[in-house]
């Protein structure tokens, strides 16, 4: 159970990833309603030539283990904490990521580096990732709705706004320990199709076919907060909770494999930052990396 979390977490990292990537817009003189605002960014939603990236995700949860139960009389605690940088092309179709995940099981922690390359070839994607020492290569089709369709539209995840869920706040944004941005926040949340979509990309991976089991996604919604500077009417910040959705899956798992334990999930947060914008990009992907045999 534990390594299906940590597979299906890491397989949905960098269609999220560049799924929040985009966003241009104009200023507006007049104090927006949420759906002005959304419809503005929207509407002028141009993709990026190129920038850089921070993607940070937090997870955390607690299952029983029988077997343990006797000794430890409580739950298994789990988490999991990334932090990313990543730096794309989106005319080319090109992205690296680099940075490390950090699983934590018990008292054990186990820090995970992370490397890797997404490159169009044809009528696929490419990944290189490098485990270890080691390089691999994974292969995924470009098809309309799943990875063509999504990764490097930049649209799609937020056509799928549930505009009925709308509703915005404002926050000073911290973005580091010297900058901070004034942001509307748009509070809403996406489901149905989307959904679908981007979890069809994780059962394209090899090994990863039925990662979803029986479970009916596309019933599912997800909350959507989105950061969006006052001033430039620019998205600067995408944050997704999958903390209920994730609970629920699990939950429908462990039913599939006829086991009665449950997990409780505290926390599961994906959270993009823009942080340099339209900066120029060159992807280059490693030789030793080209080398690699599929998986």
């Amino acid at each position: 159970m534990k390594g299906k979390i940590r597979r299906l977490c890491l397989t949905l990292l960098i269609p999220l990833l560049l799924l929040m990537g985009c966003g241009q817009g104009r200023e507006q003189a007049k104090e927006p309603s949420a759906e002005e605002l959304l419809k503005e960014v929207l509407s002028n939603q141009k993709q990026l030539k190129s920038g850089k990236m921070q993607m940070t995700m937090n997870f955390k949860a607690a299952m029983p283990l029988e077997e343990a139960q006797d000794l430890l009389g409580d739950l298994q605690d789990s988490a999991i904490q990334m932090d990313m940088d990543a730096e794309l092309q989106f005319q080319e179709e090109r992205m690296r990521m680099d940075g490390e995940l950090n699983m934590q099981i018990m008292s054990m922690k186990i820090p995970v580096p992370i490397e890797s390359y997404t490159v169009k070839s044809g009528d696929k994607y490419v990944t290189y990732t490098k485990n270890g020492e080691e390089w691999q290569k994974s292969e995924t089709d470009v098809s309309g709705g799943d990875m063509g369709a999504l990764v490097f539209a930049g649209q799609e995840l937020y056509q799928g706004i549930q505009e009925e869920s709308l509703t915005m706040t404002e926050e000073t944004l911290e973005l580091d320990n010297e900058t901070s941005t004034e942001c509307y926040v748009i509070h809403s949340s996406i489901g149905g199709e989307v959904l679908n979509s981007l979890f069809s990309m994780a059962g394209q991976v090899p090994g990863q076919e039925n990662v979803l089991g029986d479970f009916r996604i596309e019933d599912e919604k997800v909350d959507l907060d989105l950061y969006v500077d006052k001033k430039e009417k620019e998205i600067i910040r995408t944050r997704i909770d999958m903390r209920q959705l994730m609970e629920k899956m699990m939950s429908d798992l462990t039913a599939q494999s006829g086991t009665d334990q449950t997990m409780k999930v505290d926390k599961f947060q994906i959270a993009v930052t823009i942080k340099e914008r339209g900066e120029t990009v060159e992807v280059e992907v490693p030789q030793e990396a080209l080398d690699a045999e599929e998986l």
